[in-house]
């Protein structure tokens, strides 16, 4: 049963008071925070309404509350003593709240479980990721971090290059540090005790094991959770000591998603991000499309889109797709995105890396 008595002609019967208080838990609810008990016992106590039958109408919406109320409570209830139910509200509470604030601003890639190391594509994931890494460290040791769905395949290609990476600056800043660079030292430190390989698994059947590239793993339940978790860290926020929540600031990291070659999931979550770009529910960045097929494809479909007008032109500058969507193509890309000049390192690297293509 539905209770109009918020139209104009009703609302000359209230007084002020009562009008107000009905209004606020009106639109309380209607933004999706519910009153309790106790707001509509208050809201029925005070329903200081002159006609007769206005004031059954407040009360016997009261009563509909309450019994919606009480309903919600006993669902909630079972719902938190299922096994599977708490372990999805805990996966969920760590992919909201724990990973962008300690790790956020991280680079994830998307892509196949089934690409075998020594395959081109594993190898151009491989190499991008470690040359990120290891090249992108900052004055005072922050580093990029890797992120990805654990697993194998280009998972595993990201993990390791990043794991390499990391594991060559330590050993660079070790050398400067027992040289007497004292800057060394300090960043040597902060890189010691940071991550910058993580991934989230997804609990299923037939597959999968933990990459063994990965300094910080977690296994969630479901995919929705998984998901959040893959691009919250992407997102990457930090609090002050005061807790805060109205001073939040970003990492010092420069996120980003890589999308190689991939199936099913790796377009779910590739178009998951693009959506909560173009709804403005994440914070700008660049999705970088690794691979001239990929490329292709993902070009078509944005074409078709805009061809149909269910997409906006501006909607197409998520995505970065050069020509050749090679890895190096996106480390210049990812660079030229955040403005981040060409160190030596870099060159260094490219130049090397071209020599073995």
């Amino acid at each position: 049963m539905k209770h109009n008595f918020l139209d104009s002609d009703n609302r000359k019967k209230m007084e002020p008071e009562t009008l107000s208080l009905l209004t606020m838990h009106r639109s309380v609810a209607y933004e999706g925070v519910h009153p309790t008990s106790a707001d509509i016992d208050e809201l029925a106590e005070t329903a200081e309404i002159t006609d007769d039958a206005m004031s059954v109408q407040v009360l016997e919406y009261c009563d509909e509350i309450r019994t919606k109320i009480q309903s919600e409570q006993v669902r909630w209830q079972s719902f938190a003593q299922d096994p599977k139910g708490l372990k999805n509200m805990q996966d969920i509470f760590v992919a909201q709240q724990l990973l962008p604030e300690h790790f956020g601003g991280a680079i994830t890639t998307f892509g196949s479980a089934r690409t075998r190391e020594g395959d081109p594509r594993y190898e151009a994931v491989r190499w991008l990721n470690k040359t990120l890494v290891q090249e992108l460290m900052q004055d005072d040791g922050t580093m990029e971090c890797a992120h990805s769905g654990a697993g194998p395949g280009i998972m595993e290609a990201a993990n390791k290059g990043a794991m390499e990476g990391r594991i060559e600056r330590i050993r660079q800043l070790k050398e400067q540090a027992q040289l007497g660079d004292g800057i060394a030292k300090i960043q040597l430190d902060t890189v010691a005790r940071s991550t910058h390989s993580m991934g989230i698994r997804i609990d299923l059947p037939f597959e999968q094991t933990f990459n063994p590239f990965l300094q910080l793993n977690l296994t969630l339940q479901s995919f929705f959770a998984r998901k959040l978790a893959l691009l919250a860290p992407t997102i990457g926020r930090t609090t002050q000591d005061n807790g805060d929540d109205t001073h939040m600031k970003r990492h010092k990291r420069h996120p980003a998603i890589f999308v190689a070659p991939g199936g099913f999931g790796t377009l779910d979550e590739m178009w998951e991000a693009a959506t909560l770009l173009q709804c403005r529910k994440m914070k700008s960045l660049p999705i970088i499309v690794l691979g001239a097929e990929m490329r292709a494809v993902i070009k078509e479909l944005l074409s078709m889109m805009l061809k149909l007008e269910t997409i906006s032109p501006k909607d197409v500058d998520f995505f970065v797709m050069k020509d050749e969507c090679s890895e190096i193509d996106a480390l210049y890309a990812y660079l030229e995105y955040y403005g981040i000049p060409e160190t030596e390192g870099i060159r260094s690297a490219v130049s090397r890396h071209k020599r073995l293509l």
